[in-house]
C-alpha cells in the first residue's frame, strides 16, 4: 500500500473469529505503518460502517468469505453494485 508521507492508513477488517482477528492485527502492526483498524464481525455490519455518511472510507478492506449473517461474496457483490461504494 502507497501512501503519502506520514499518511495514516485506514483499514477495515472484517473478520467474525477473535483469534483470526487479533492475529491479523498483531501482523499488521509488525509492518510499522500508521494504521487506523476498524473491526466489523460480519458483511451486514461492514455494510453499514461502510453507508455511514459521517465515516471515513478505509483505504483496504480485509474481508473474510466465511462471515455469519452476509458472508464475504454475498458483502463484496453489495459493495460492487453500490454505485457510491464500489
Amino acid at each position: 500500500m502507497r501512501l503519502k508521507s506520514g499518511r495514516t492508513a485506514r483499514l477495515l477488517m472484517v473478520e467474525d473469529n477473535p483469534a483470526d482477528a487479533e492475529l491479523m492485527s498483531i501482523a499488521l502492526k509488525d509492518l510499522k505503518i500508521r494504521l487506523d483498524l476498524t473491526h466489523a464481525w460480519d458483511g451486514a455490519e461492514a455494510l453499514q460502517m461502510l453507508r455511514d455518511p459521517g465515516a471515513k472510507r478505509p483505504d483496504l478492506i480485509l474481508l473474510d468469505l466465511n462471515l455469519p449473517v452476509m458472508d464475504g461474496r454475498s458483502t463484496l457483490a453489495a459493495l460492487k453494485k453500490d454505485d457510491d461504494l464500489c
